[in-house]
């Protein structure tokens, strides 16, 4: 047998004796680092991963992982600006400015003991104030408020005079009757007649500028 089959003979070996039970002990005598079980029994992938992280492979993958989707994260809130800041502000102003809309309509959709007579009627006037809310108010806003008094058996009853008169009338066009304990600011006619008057009266005369040298229009204006 020639040195060339001997030397061939016992690399064949050296593999065979790799492959066929060889311990952990045998592994780290030849150099690799040990993997989970036997290499003998099968390196599967739990074997191969530790064998990566054993020299950093495995690390560095993760950090390079976590990089990307950090940067992934960062793309996706620029491209997305100003939006996601637009919607926070914009829910802040809603915030502070619900509670002033909310108070403006409830005084708008009250119904005070000028709307009802003696006998605790709806005045015709009431009624016309329904119809009014009914008919013009946003549905969203169609909620009637009836204000509190100090018997609580007259507001109940007015509460149903007003709920007959939706039910009756108004039926398809929804709406809420609800007790309100707000104190409704009402101004007279004739004080809102006086301050429009004012306004009027004061407001200065019209005056349309006129450019140097422009004479024709001018003496179109005065005459």
């Amino acid at each position: 047998m020639s040195k060339q089959l001997i030397v061939v003979a016992a690399a064949a070996a050296f593999i065979l004796v790799l492959s066929t039970g060889t311990s952990h002990a045998q592994v780290e005598t030849f150099g690799y680092p040990a993997g989970g079980a036997a290499c003998g029994t099968g390196c599967g992938d739990a074997s191969i991963a530790a064998q990566q992280r054993s020299f950093g492979y495995g690390q560095m993958s993760d950090r390079f992982k976590a990089t990307q989707v950090q940067n992934e994260k960062i793309h996706a809130r620029n491209a997305a600006w100003p939006k996601p800041f637009a919607c926070a502000s914009r829910q802040v102003y809603h915030n502070i400015w619900r509670p002033m809309y909310d108070a403006g309509y409830e005084d708008q959709n009250i119904l005070t003991g000028v709307h009802f007579d003696q006998d605790g009627e709806l005045t015709r006037y009431g009624k016309n104030q329904i119809s009014g809310m009914m008919m013009n108010m946003p549905e969203a806003r169609r909620t009637i408020y009836v204000q509190e008094t100090a018997d609580s058996a007259e507001t109940n009853s007015r509460v149903a005079k007003v709920q007959d008169v939706i039910q009756t009338w108004y039926s398809q066009r929804g709406g809420m009757v609800r007790v309100s304990s707000r104190t409704a600011v009402t101004m007279s006619g004739v004080r809102a007649v006086d301050i429009t008057d004012k306004a009027t009266s004061s407001a200065p005369a019209p005056v349309i500028p006129i450019a140097d040298g422009a004479s024709g229009v001018s003496s179109a204006v005065s005459q």
